[in-house]
């Protein structure tokens, strides 16, 4: 009898083992509210090595063409950018997407134009249900966030959640490199997602019109009801 008991234990045991999912991003040390907020206005909405230092590099081609090109800096981390980006998620009240195991999926676009409002768009799926939040503040994205002045939810449909996911696959988000921060003066565009077993973000220093990244987050400001005439 005592054998089965044990054997009964060791197979829950495994049976638990194996239902747990998660990424290698997973941090139960934050501290955090009900909401998943942190209770650390300081702390870092991102994993500090996706977010690593990135430098462009000028090169010439036949004597007159130059291309910019992206290089990244290995084992480095970008504090500046954790710092910025985390800031505007804080007042925002937006909460953390990496450091707990989740049920659903979910993508966030966090838009900081610099002399415009911040502005944040999420859409999670939850079995069968499927909603987006956008956000905005008063504050300038190259600047401070300022306070909280729209905070709308609505639902969405199938349709359009395939439609998005559809353009998250087509540039192969899940191992896109961050472009980095190269201006003064434009648009810094991060987009996370999360699932039962990934984590990734990326940042991308205003993109290029109709490029496969913009027309993702493009996709998002258009699914709200925010009304934007300049993209930049």
């Amino acid at each position: 009898m005592r054998a089965v008991i044990i054997v009964i234990l060791s197979l829950l045991a495994i049976s638990g083992c194996n239902s747990q999912t998660g990424h290698r991003f997973l941090n139960n040390e934050i501290e955090v509210d009900e909401n998943n907020i942190p209770l650390n206005s300081k702390e870092f909405y991102f994993p500090e090595e996706l977010l690593y230092n990135v430098e462009m590099v000028y090169e010439e081609e036949n004597d007159s063409v130059v291309i910019i090109k992206p290089k990244i800096i290995e084992n480095s981390i970008d504090s500046l950018s954790l710092e910025w980006y985390s800031k505007f998620l804080f007042a925002m009240k937006e909460p953390l997407l990496f450091n707990k195991p989740i049920q659903k999926e979910v993508f966030r676009f966090t838009w900081l134009r610099t002399f415009d409002k911040p502005v944040v768009i999420r859409i999670e799926k939850e079995s069968n249900q499927i909603t987006i939040n956008w956000k905005v503040t008063d504050g300038k994205g190259g600047y401070e966030p300022g306070n909280l002045i729209t905070d709308e939810n609505k639902s969405i449909s199938i349709k359009e959640w395939n439609e998005f996911t559809g353009l998250v696959k087509g540039f192969d988000f899940w191992n896109m490199k961050r472009r980095g921060q190269f201006g003064t003066d434009g648009s810094e565009w991060i987009l996370e997602g999360v699932n039962e077993s990934n984590y990734h973000v990326v940042s991308v220093w205003t993109p290029r019109a109709k490029s496969e990244f913009y027309e993702v987050c493009n996709y998002l400001i258009e699914l709200t009801d925010l009304k934007i005439n300049e993209k930049y």
